[in-house]
């Protein structure tokens, strides 16, 4: 029975994790998955796959204004608890979260009230409201972390489990990330634009052809939000190293899973949109580090991973049984060696109409993307071919036997 670490954080895409040397060399001794997504790329749906195993159609967590519909008791911590864990969760739940409870199955319980923030926040310690304000030992990464090592320090015993999710690089309001005092003037790099940055001849559904092009002023502003985000993801950076650091001082570093997810990507002008819930790949598309011990060090992997796929990963590791109702497929075969991937497709969904978006559902394979909207609307991209998703083939015949498969797919995984 390994204890547990889990990493959550929030808006961050797949291409940014390179700007975290310390999590890079920390998990240099285990898995990085290069194709990992988020099906509801969503803060709270994608938090609840997480945390339940499931698709966003199952658990019912279908947009940031849903987390009350999620059934606790079917989830990771009340599972966890039953296996004889030790549970604490420091730091962004669920969207809208802001009560006084503490969900089943938590025994530390260290999450914002509220609207989660870098600073001025309310904290739920345990059913018991703590206020913070502006003061530089209250930047709410830096915080969490040290409730987080004051917690591994101080457990009574094995097996536990810690999750740590900070507001991290996620935006504020309409305005940039707020990094920590102390990276604040750090030089960072963007990555490099794709060719599907701010392109112009977009051969997609009408509500993204009829989008416009971004001006010079929209361009650097949301170059900006990026470079406060990556300075922002330098506090997790420290936490990361932190808490990987309290670990083995407690003796035990042999014995954790490690695990770093984001719960979404996030767009910054490819296909002239911002944000996520888009079934593209700067949306869809997370970062996904797993380290545990007796894996290969310094593995790579190619296959399909999805956020639901952590929990029964980490019931896999856990000893724990693992409900039926789990969508989700445990990642110990990768993690270990013996399989390149324990999946290879998975379905991507969105059910509301947001800025323009149109509910969705699609497949996204290991070489294609394909999307169907309610407005009758239909997307198939060959990533082999067009990795920027900039050409629609959908309906070109040399084409039409390779939609039909997808179609076929979609129906199986059960749309």
């Amino acid at each position: 029975m390994k204890n547990i670490v889990l990493i959550l954080t929030d808006d961050q895409r797949w291409d940014t994790v390179d700007a975290m040397p310390k999590t890079l060399g920390i998990f240099s001794g285990g898995t990085r998955f290069l194709n990992a997504f988020a099906t509801t790329p969503e803060c709270a749906p994608a938090r609840a796959c997480i945390l339940t195993g499931q698709y966003a159609r199952h658990h019912g967590v279908k947009s940031n204004a849903h987390g009350h519909r999620l059934q606790t008791a079917h989830s990771l911590a009340p599972w966890l608890q039953a296996a004889g864990y030790e549970t604490w969760y420091g730091g962004k739940y669920l969207n809208r979260y802001d009560t006084l409870s503490v969900p089943p199955g938590w025994d530390a319980w260290k999450v914002f009230k509220g609207t989660p923030s870098y600073y001025d926040y309310d904290i739920n310690n345990n059913g018991t409201s703590q206020s913070y304000d502006g003061l530089t030992s209250h930047y709410s990464t830096d915080l969490l972390c040290k409730k987080a090592v004051a917690f591994i320090e101080h457990a009574a015993a094995p097996p536990w489990c810690l999750v740590y999710a900070p507001k991290a690089p996620h935006s504020v309001g309409n305005g940039p990330a707020i990094p920590a005092p102390r990276h604040q003037g750090d030089s960072v790099t963007l990555p490099a634009k794709p060719l599907s940055y701010n392109v112009v001849d977009v051969s997609h559904p009408d509500w993204v052809h009829t989008t416009n092009a971004w001006t010079g002023a929209k361009q650097g502003k949301y170059d900006l939000n990026a470079r406060h985000s990556l300075r922002a993801l330098k506090a997790v950076d420290d936490a990361v190293e932190n808490i990987f650091n309290a670990v083995g001082e407690a003796g035990q570093l042999a014995e954790p899973l490690f695990i770093y997810p984001s719960d979404g990507g996030f767009l910054l002008g490819e296909h002239r949109l911002k944000g996520k819930l888009y079934p593209y790949e700067e949306s869809i598309r997370t970062p996904l580090l797993i380290r545990c011990g007796g894996a290969p060090p310094s593995a790579t992997s190619a296959g399909i991973a999805l956020g639901i796929d952590l929990l029964p990963t980490v019931l896999d590791f856990a000893d724990a049984s693992i409900s039926s109702s789990v969508d989700g497929l445990s990642l110990r075969p990768v993690l270990e060696g013996t399989a390149p991937a324990v999946r290879s497709d998975c379905l991507v969904e969105c059910w509301e109409s947001k800025k323009g978006l149109r509910p969705y559902v699609g497949v996204r394979g290991q070489d294609y993307l394909y999307t169907e909207y309610d407005t009758s609307e239909r997307e198939y991209y060959d990533l082999a071919t067009d990795p920027y998703q900039l050409v629609n083939v959908f309906g070109q015949p040399a084409y039409a036997a390779a939609v039909t498969a997808a179609q076929g797919r979609l129906a199986a995984l059960g749309a």
